[in-house]
């Protein structure tokens, strides 16, 4: 899909402009899966050893709870860009490009800065030269 039909979509879809400004990586999906199930293996063990179910909620609640921290805390930017990292609506700094941390309800993205040469188009006609201009200048 073309950068172009993406923000066309963005546009319309708000659940498109979601994944447009990257709420979510795949690297903090992956660590959060994997508090998933290290809260069921921890669950497992403690079961096994004999431990109190209040106990076992605990665990479980707090490796989904550090999941789901990782989820939204973690941010990657690509080589070519920057985030924008505002804390309470005030600036913060530019992050980026490579992995960053943010405190996910204090602070927030609001924008991707894109750092790539951006082409325009260029007609030679339109160029202006010594034969295509009158001289004002009596000779």
């Amino acid at each position: 899909m073309t950068m172009q039909r993406m923000d066309k979509l963005a546009q319309m879809d708000p659940m498109v402009r979601a994944l447009r400004n990257k709420q979510v990586n795949g690297v903090s999906l992956a660590l959060f899966f994997m508090c998933i199930v290290a809260g069921i293996a921890a669950a497992a063990v403690l079961d096994a050893r004999g431990v109190g179910d209040d106990v076992i909620a605990a665990v479980v609640i707090g490796f989904v709870l550090l999941g789901i921290f990782l989820l939204f805390a973690l941010k990657i930017a690509n080589q070519w860009e920057k985030a924008i990292v505002l804390r309470f609506g005030k600036f913060r700094g530019l992050r980026g490009p490579g992995l960053f941390w943010m405190v996910p309800i204090v602070d927030s993205v609001p924008m991707w800065i894109d750092h790539r040469v951006m082409v325009t188009p260029f007609n030679a006609e339109k160029t202006l030269t010594q034969d295509t201009t009158q001289s004002t200048c009596p000779p």
